[in-house]
């Protein structure tokens, strides 16, 4: 995979960590993890935050460039502070991907010309690039659906299924 710059919020972290699936991360050199996102994982008391212990975790700092951009941001889109923030960090330092499971933010991101993934996505990817067998792949996603607190629907998980099977011909 060509190097991105990559970012997430909190929803990926969660949702698949919830799944067990942590091992996803490892086809990403390297990940920035806003501190905004950092304070929201604390608030979620079942989350023990081991994932973002990986050396591939960095911690970004919100200054007052990106909190500036941020507010413009929450004026432009009428978005939440936080996301917002999250916004504002791919922005100002040209990222490239940002992970997301929250719609709005997905498609805002696009208009920002910053490429949205879902946990899904992020799932698929680890396939994509040999990260996970096939059958790894659709566990997970099964997993997503009825051990995760992410809302996805089968369509969506089906769709994805037969895309990885196209794949693999």
């Amino acid at each position: 995979m060509k190097r991105k710059r990559v970012i997430t919020d909190t929803g990926p972290l969660i949702h698949l960590e919830e799944i067990n699936a942590e091992k996803t991360w490892t086809l990403f050199p390297s990940i920035l993890v806003p501190d905004i996102v950092v304070d929201e994982l604390h608030f979620k008391p079942s989350m023990d935050n081991k994932t973002i212990k990986y050396n591939r975790f960095t911690i970004g700092q919100t200054n007052k460039t990106i909190i500036k951009t941020s507010q413009k941001l929450f004026r432009k889109y009428n978005i939440g502070r936080n996301d917002s923030i999250v916004l504002a960090h791919g922005v100002v330092n040209n990222f490239d991907i940002l992970f997301t499971d929250d719609l709005k933010l997905r498609t805002i991101t696009k208009l920002e010309h910053i490429r949205p993934v879902g946990s899904a996505g992020i799932l698929y990817l680890s396939f994509l690039y040999k990260n996970m067998s096939i059958k790894e792949l659709f566990t997970y996603l099964d997993r997503l659906m009825t051990d995760s607190s992410l809302f996805i629907t089968w369509d969506i998980v089906e769709k994805i299924k037969k895309a990885a099977q196209e794949d693999i011909k």
